[in-house]
């Protein structure tokens, strides 16, 4: 009698081993979690093209905008590469040339020539702009820059990156913050059409410009 219970209960042991096997096989052969991109798509929060006639009777376009993205490193290789002005040309591809006039760490003055390219138009710009870099100590650090000398077709460009480091799941990352706003000249017919339509996907590319030098920076 014991020995026929036994032999009932060998084969329920087996189905049980087998299924624990497979089970065993299912968790070793699945996925992994995928690990974050080093940077989202950024996300455009605010992107506004509109003109106005000023009392000189030039008509001036003013393009303002600000995208957000989240980049999976610390605070520090974002201003070192921010900061690295001579490098800039290699990091975004509108800035065509970087003199830096005078450099304390902590406010820059640099000589800025650009260029933005699209449907065989150039809209080409000679600037100075006053620089400056806070760390706040909190893990929050804000770089702002401003003309301080501008050319014939340019009123004024003001902008700033803020940078918030956090932690997560998935280790240490820092929510970018890109805001800008610009005052040209309407120079041709079509002009503001132009920067309506292909303005946001260019402010966004400045973005990712940013995200792909300082990967390479930080060693991602």
């Amino acid at each position: 009698m014991v020995q026929t219970a036994a032999r009932a209960r060998a084969p329920k042991i087996l189905i049980f081993l087998l299924f624990y096997a497979a089970a065993c096989a299912d968790l070793s052969s699945a996925p992994k979690a995928k690990e974050p991109p080093f940077c989202a798509s950024p996300d455009t929060v605010r992107f506004d093209v509109f003109s106005e006639r000023g009392s000189d009777k030039r008509t001036w376009i003013d393009l303002s905008a600000e995208v957000e993205a989240v980049f999976r490193c610390p605070v520090e290789p974002i201003l070192e590469t921010l900061w690295d002005f001579e490098f800039s040309p290699g990091v975004f591809k509108r800035i065509e040339s970087v003199n830096v006039r005078s450099d304390d760490g902590k406010v820059a003055v640099t000589e800025q020539k650009s260029a933005i390219r699209v449907l065989g138009l150039s809209f080409e710009s000679s600037l100075v702009f006053e620089n400056e870099m806070i760390r706040n100590g909190d893990g929050t650090a804000v770089f702002m820059f401003k003309t301080i000398e501008v050319d014939a077709i340019t009123r004024s460009v003001t902008g700033s990156w803020y940078l918030e480091e956090f932690a997560d799941a998935a280790g240490v990352a820092t929510r970018v913050r890109y805001s800008m706003q610009s005052y040209v000249e309407s120079a041709f017919l079509g002009q503001e059409w132009i920067m309506r339509s292909f303005g946001e996907g260019d402010i966004e590319n400045v973005v990712r410009e940013l995200a792909t030098a300082v990967r390479a920076r930080a060693g991602g």
